[in-house]
């Protein structure tokens, strides 16, 4: 196993980043604010039925407008994308579910069964709203000691090889220790330069290198450009307004077009991961609003109970950013009926960005060691090129909505629909019968 431990702190070259530093430790001192993300490179279990498995878990990290070479943008909860290997028979298709499910039920906790997932760009995803913790041990017993204190999670294991990455926004622990590992461990302390831009990160510092060749030197200096795929610009405010059984979300004004150098092209999008409880009806969408990708259960009469999939992963295009602002409405679906007036789901902020064309030397966007666009998975990243660079304009979350639900017992409800519609077939019955036996005078009298 290698592993890998990145730094990135914002103090300037005068002040003391390391505390101590010596051939099986190495300590940053404390004081100041530092982002942490360590990356394992393992061999990968063996997957039955199963091509490549990816899964994204945010559990409330929000991009700051700073300048930051991380790539965690996806929405707040869980996420799972795998791709099978070629199916052939109706028996294989049983039993790649079956692992899948068992799979993310050794990890996490939850069983998804086969109707939940949904397909999209070649793949079979499941979101599930709520950040999960993943157990290590499972996926490595050498991994088994890590806790669950991280922000963000990102693993993915194709071609019989593992990555798994954790992030700390603010890193508590500020320690690498190898007295008892043998494993090619490297520790990189960078700052960003104040010469950086927004389209061109300036890393400076220092490589830490443990248990690697005896002639290699522990400390290298290091300073390195990077290209960040994802970046920070004006912010756009999304509301929620309560309306019944049709939530609505109130889009400001939209946010001017990115200008940096290396870029050309750019589109205004927004992505959204709708539970089953919440859709988008395409028919009642406001000017502008185009939508390209719609993955999930389409039928728009279904009540909540019936809809087997998670729910809805839809990509739009805004073509025309002069309808901003604009109200779009949702629609919820019918409730089971239970002992409360309303239940209680939440509705996640649609993820709003430019997505512009890399035009200058946009081979480095793949070739930043923070880059986490790969297949499969990927969130909304999937569905552009890459060469994309992106522009985030909205922020994480989610709102709470409260649907109306019928709030008597399914069984009185049940009771008191048949009582009603066997009245009415007894008054119908009534009144056709008793037209019949009435004879007219006129005929009684021939």
């Amino acid at each position: 196993m290698r592993h890998r431990v990145t730094f990135i702190h914002s103090l300037t070259p005068e002040e003391q980043v390391v505390e101590t530093l010596d051939e099986k430790h190495v300590t940053l001192s404390d004081g100041f604010n530092v982002a942490r993300e360590d990356r394992y490179t393992f061999t990968a279990p063996d997957y039955k039925n199963v091509r490549a498995l990816r899964v994204h878990i945010n559990k409330g990290y929000e991009a700051s407008t700073e300048s930051s070479p991380f790539s965690y943008n996806y929405q707040i909860g869980s996420h799972f994308y795998v791709r099978p290997v070629a199916i052939t028979s109706l028996e294989e298709r049983e039993e790649f579910y079956t692992n899948s499910a068992r799979l993310i039920s050794d990890y996490f906790g939850v069983k998804p069964e086969s109707q939940t997932w949904i397909p999209s760009l070649g793949t079979l995803y499941v979101h599930v709203q709520e950040p999960l913790n993943m157990s290590f041990t499972t996926v490595n017993e050498e991994l088994s000691e890590l806790k669950d204190d991280w922000t963000c999670l990102d693993y993915h294991t194709s071609d019989n090889t593992a990555s798994l990455k954790l992030f700390y926004p603010k890193a508590r622990e500020r320690t690498v220790n190898v007295t008892n590992c043998t494993d090619f461990t490297e520790v990189g302390i960078f700052s960003v330069n104040q010469q950086s831009a927004r389209d061109d990160l300036v890393l400076s510092g220092a490589r830490v290198v443990f248990n690697d060749a005896p002639d290699v030197d522990l400390v290298q200096k290091t300073l390195f450009h990077v290209k960040p795929r994802h970046r920070m610009t004006e912010e756009m405010s999304i509301e929620y307004q309560k309306n019944g059984l049709h939530p609505v979300l109130s889009f400001g004004e939209a946010p001017q077009h990115p200008v940096d150098e290396d870029i050309k092209g750019c589109i205004l999008y927004s992505y959204f991961t709708l539970g089953k409880s919440i859709f988008l009806d395409p028919y009642q969408i406001p000017s502008g609003f185009n939508v390209l990708a719609n993955y999930g259960t389409k039928d728009l009469e279904l009540p909540e109970y019936a809809v087997k999939q998670w729910g809805n992963e839809i990509l739009v295009e805004h073509n025309n950013t002069g309808a901003f602002p604009f109200d779009l409405t949702l629609h919820t679906r019918y409730q089971l009926p239970s002992e409360s007036s309303h239940k209680s789901v939440l509705l996640e902020k649609p993820v709003v960005f430019y997505a512009c064309e890399g035009q200058v030397d946009s081979y480095l966007l793949n070739n930043s060691p923070f880059d986490n666009k790969k297949s499969p998975g990927c969130s909304f990243e999937k569905f552009f090129t890459d060469d994309t660079i992106f522009y985030h304009v909205s922020q994480r979350g989610a709102f709470t909505v409260d649907i109306p639900s019928p709030s008597q017992d399914f069984k009185i409800v049940n009771i008191t629909t048949f009582t009603a519609l066997l009245l009415g077939v007894s008054i119908i019955i009534y009144k056709l019968f008793g037209r019949i036996s009435k004879v007219p005078k006129d005929k009684k009298e021939l």
